[in-house]
């Protein structure tokens, strides 16, 4: 077996040793290098009781992977001189102008507004629902509005984020990272200045030029065939399994048709031939098969960190050990803590089902992974995955 077959074979064995371990129902995943696929593989099953296989079409929820196409639709807004990345955010919604934060339990005034330049790297202060005062505060409304939603009155995106300006901040903004609804006030924001949709705004900047037929904020009937299951982890004394979990939070629906409110940071689906097409057009410095849709400058402004002193401490975690953050994506950094190969300036995020991508403009080289289980954002796994994509990569003499 050559180092190239090895690799083959180990990529494979990691991932089927998931779903044999019952971790995963199925899988896939994509290397591509220079536009062209290197590797591309499927395992297990999209749908578990029915035993239907996970295929390159099959459809899956990218929850928090939809984050890097809110980045690079912000990106092209930005380098087209829409807004600048100082402005406050109220310039575009004015009932973010009077915010409060909560400090030691107790409500303050900010003492200043929230610029754009917050949102895109999570300094806002605006957070998910969570344990703490703003965390609670959040959920309060999330609560509201899902229940709404399983009521099939739904609330849309505009309406949403006036509510949650309503919320107080975690923190001043600007002074922390903390990772929450950020994106999907700036998914408002591209709303405002373009006067469109997001899902129109989407379709006419990346999805039907790059040919990514299978992404958007919903799946329609036509494809359902194609949707994988969702599936939560259980366990107990005797064991354990994974099952169908039926529930949605993040004001998300069952994406089976078109959502009142279309998020920017959790709400997309697509597949695993789409999002390579997308990764691969960052991986090329933001051109794909010739048509350019970023410029380099900004490809390389993308891989620069933009955290600095308590920020960075704030976003210490497992899958965040050795890289920075900006623009709605982690970027590397440091080799020795990351723990993994890599390479400076790569950037990419993953999702709250497992979803996982990575775009290496320095090697014109890209992997993404799809999979669905709840909260499965499994640091140890990827870290496997990309010392044999590299090492894979090194060896096919690309």
């Amino acid at each position: 077996m050559t180092r190239l077959e090895n690799c083959r074979y180990n990529l494979s064995r990691v991932i089927e040793n998931e779903i044999q371990n019952r971790e995963l129902a199925g899988a896939n995943i994509g290397l591509i290098k220079d536009e062209k696929v290197l590797y591309m593989e499927n395992y297990g099953y999209a749908n578990l009781e029915s035993s239907i296989p996970v295929q390159n079409d099959t459809i899956f929820r990218l929850y928090s992977l939809s984050k890097p196409i809110a980045a690079i639709v912000s990106m092209m807004y930005w380098e087209r001189g829409y807004f600048d990345i100082y402005e406050p955010v109220s310039r575009y919604l004015p009932e973010f102008r009077h915010i409060k934060v909560f400090q030691d339990h107790m409500l303050t005034d900010a003492k200043r507004e929230i610029l754009i330049r917050d949102l895109l790297n999570m300094t806002s202060g605006i957070v998910y629902p969570d344990t703490d005062d703003a965390g609670r505060e959040a959920g309060k409304l999330f609560d509201e509005i899902q229940a709404d939603i399983y009521r099939d009155r739904g609330v849309r995106t505009r309406e949403l984020v006036r509510r949650m300006a309503g919320c107080p901040l975690a923190h001043q903004p600007g002074e922390r990272w903390r990772y929450g609804f950020g994106c999907d006030v700036m998914g408002a924001i591209l709303e405002v200045i373009s006067g469109k949709k997001l899902s129109e705004i989407y379709q006419e900047e990346l999805f039907v030029p790059l040919g990514m037929k299978d992404t958007g904020f919903y799946v329609p009937s036509e494809k359902i065939k194609r949707f994988s299951e969702l599936y939560i982890y259980k366990q107990d004394e005797t064991g354990h399994w994974l099952e169908p979990e039926m529930q949605r939070h993040l004001c998300l629906t069952k994406c089976l048709k078109e959502p009142a409110f279309e998020s920017a940071g959790a709400g997309l689906v697509s597949t695993l031939d789409d999002f390579l097409k997308f990764a691969s057009m960052i991986a090329n410095k933001g051109v794909s098969h010739g048509k350019r849709y970023l410029s380099e400058k900004t490809i390389e402004y993308l891989q620069q960190n933009q955290l600095e002193g308590q920020q960075m401490a704030d976003k210490e975690c497992e899958h965040m050990h050795g890289y920075g953050y900006g623009n709605f994506m982690r970027v590397y950094m440091d080799h020795a803590r990351s723990g993994s190969l890599g390479t400076i300036g790569e950037i990419g995020w993953d999702g709250w089902t497992g979803t996982y991508f990575m775009a290496n403009p320095c090697e014109n080289f890209a992997i993404v992974m799809m999979t669905q289980r709840c909260g499965y954002v499994n640091p140890g796994l990827m870290r496997k995955i990309r010392n044999i994509a590299y090492v894979m990569l090194e060896e096919s003499g690309c």
